[in-house]
């Protein structure tokens, strides 16, 4: 679906199906649109920039280990700022 959209083509019905895009923009003012795995989309609809590490692995369903994985993903194309490990005080 993606090289289509670059090309400026549309998407036809043979492509329908569920898929979560995200756009970001890096404070360089790089763009990217990236087709986010269910991994990926769970840890970023679970960050609200109060959550710790912990808690965004916990409400996303995944481990530590996976959620600071996508979260670093996430934090270089500009989506996210990656939580503190440390609860907040």
């Amino acid at each position: 679906m993606l090289p289509r959209l670059r090309k400026g083509e549309t998407v036809g019905e043979e492509s329908h199906r569920g898929v979560a895009l995200l756009f970001s923009r890096t404070h360089m003012g790089k763009i990217y649109v990236v087709e986010l795995d269910e991994c990926a989309a769970d840890v970023f609809g679970a960050v609200d920039g109060s959550r710790t590490l912990e808690r965004v692995a916990e409400s996303a369903g995944v481990t530590i280990q996976k959620a600071e994985e996508a979260l670093s993903n996430l934090a270089q194309i500009g989506a996210v700022e990656a939580p503190d490990a440390s609860p907040r005080e």
